[in-house]
């Protein structure tokens, strides 16, 4: 039930954003971030390069924010920090690279706060694809994905400053998993710092 509910949540969020989407170039700016996992014993380093194109739809426009958002097509590095020996897995891979898609919807405050900087809040459902299912961790049991298809839920908070509003930083977290459409679907998280910058 769960998982049939969040693959029809993912379809509307894609349709909904892809109505959203100019004729224009693809390519509005870049985000890059790195982090780290938490709750998992995968202990991953993490490392992510964004394209991103805005959407020039905005919704509940008429207060003091609207909502809108982007769609983030990225390339991923996922890196373990543990070395192999007594009590990590034997079976796992130490890094994972990652394609992912996400539509990604942003409540934005319409004015800035103290002269330029524009408070923000964002999540999104997108899809990934890995290039392996199982990562290294503690307990010499491995972080099993299941499947190299997985879902990449989002949640985040940041600004957007500069003359033109050009750049942003944001603070945002990300869960994979592949909502139990495989037996085996241990999922992690990271937490991330990204910087962007808006052409």
């Amino acid at each position: 039930m769960l998982t049939r509910l969040k693959l029809q949540l993912t379809l509307i969020l894609v349709l909904l954003g892809s109505t959203a989407v100019s004729h224009a170039e693809w390519l509005d700016g870049v985000i890059i971030s790195g982090g780290k996992d938490f709750s998992s014993n995968a202990d991953l380093n993490s490392y992510r390069v964004s394209a991103i194109k805005n959407w020039d739809s905005r919704w509940f426009n008429e207060g003091g924010w609207y909502i809108g958002g982007y769609f983030d097509l990225s390339v991923n590095h996922w890196k373990s920090k543990l070395s192999s020996g007594s009590g990590v897995s034997a079976k796992g891979r130490d890094h994972i690279n990652a394609i992912a898609f996400s539509p990604v919807f942003r409540v934005t405050r319409k004015s800035p706060w103290f002269g330029s900087f524009t408070p923000f809040a964002e999540m999104g459902i997108g899809l990934s694809y890995l290039s392996a299912s199982t990562l290294k961790a503690k307990n010499n049991d491995p972080v099993d994905l299941g499947i190299r298809l997985q879902f990449e839920d989002r949640i985040g908070f940041g600004f957007q400053f500069g003359e033109r509003q050009q750049y942003q930083a944001i603070f945002r977290a990300f869960h994979y998993s592949n909502a139990n459409l495989h037996s085996d679907n241990d999922g992690f998280n990271l937490s991330e710092i990204a910087f962007g910058w808006s052409f």
